[in-house]
């Protein structure tokens, strides 16, 4: 079973953060193929509709579009020259110039999903004190629209290849697992840390229930343990028939005063974890990606965070 995902690259040291954190990921995937994608600067249409009505606009538009391709084709060199380095092997590599068309975002995403990529890989941009609540243009646009391939954010230097993986019980924390399943398939060392984090029922609905607030509070945690334990039934079979063992899979559910969010930060820089892998909803769906998962994005920092749609 083959697996690729796609490495949006530039010149920038972000991509090359992502290009370094597959290449460590790498010796934990079997059979991985890696295409390195470089999205060309867009010309405007307009341009590109009235250049062919006189000579010289014409030839200027073919010079102009060449030199873009020379400049990505040496951009995809190099990265693929560092790839290669860190002893991801030269067969299992791919260079892809695509010209920019609505976008670097919707190039991506249309390009990934038309080639049935299993995954985007970008590096987040070094962002100010001031922008660290809030994602990267271009990543948030990626994670905004992408209702089909997982994205794959890589803030800073990721050193550690610990797994933590956020799941709350629903459909959502399901197609974690598959995807975790599908790209470790087989793998009989790497671990996964699955956390629950059961919120308050006042952080839940902020509302004020009075005398009735315990008992209720009591009700809802009963409710929370029976929907997680049949949600880790499934995924022990689910992890089973991906040659996953189940001494490979850690189990923490958390009942506190920190929003789920901050729970999940907290504890992934406590447990040194590498990678964050969460769904783009939970049970409480949200028009835009759920609560949890938006503060997670744009709160981890100096690690990975796998957004699985």
């Amino acid at each position: 079973m083959q697996r690729e995902i796609l490495i949006a690259v530039d010149d920038s040291p972000p991509a090359r953060n992502a290009v370094r954190y597959v290449a460590r990921l790498s010796e934990s995937i079997d059979r991985l193929k890696c295409r390195l994608v470089h999205i060309q600067p867009t010309i405007s249409p307009f341009l590109i509709a009235e250049a062919p009505k006189e000579p010289r606009s014409q030839q200027a538009l073919e010079h102009l579009q060449a030199a873009y391709g020379e400049t990505s084709q040496l951009i995809l060199n190099q990265q693929q020259q560092f790839l290669i380095e860190t002893g991801f092997p030269h067969a299992g590599i791919e260079t892809v110039s695509l010209a920019g068309q609505e976008g670097l975002a919707k190039s991506l995403l249309d390009y990934g999903q038309s080639e049935r990529i299993d995954a985007i890989v970008t590096g987040r941009r070094d962002l100010s004190t001031l922008q660290k609540p809030f994602m990267g243009r271009v990543t948030a646009d990626l994670v905004e629209n992408s209702t089909f391939v997982p994205i794959w954010i890589v803030d800073g230097e990721v050193d550690s290849t610990r797994f933590i993986v956020a799941v709350d019980g629903s459909e959502s924390s399901m197609r974690v697992i598959d995807h975790l399943s599908h790209i470790f398939h087989g793998n009989r060392k790497v671990k996964f840390h699955l956390l629950h984090v059961i919120p308050r029922l006042l952080e839940s609905c902020g509302i004020e229930f009075g005398d009735g607030r315990d008992r209720l509070e009591m009700v809802g945690k009963r409710g929370a343990h029976h929907c997680i334990d049949h949600f880790y039934s499934k995924t022990l079979a689910r992890f089973k028939e991906a040659g996953i063992d189940t001494h490979q899979i850690e189990i923490q559910i958390l009942e506190k005063k920190l929003n789920p969010g901050k729970a999940i930060i907290q504890t992934a820089i406590n447990g040194n974890f590498g990678t964050i892998v969460i769904g783009r909803r939970g049970i409480n769906r949200s028009f835009f990606t759920g609560s949890v998962s938006r503060y997670v994005i744009n709160r981890a920092e100096n690690m990975a965070l796998w957004l699985v749609t």
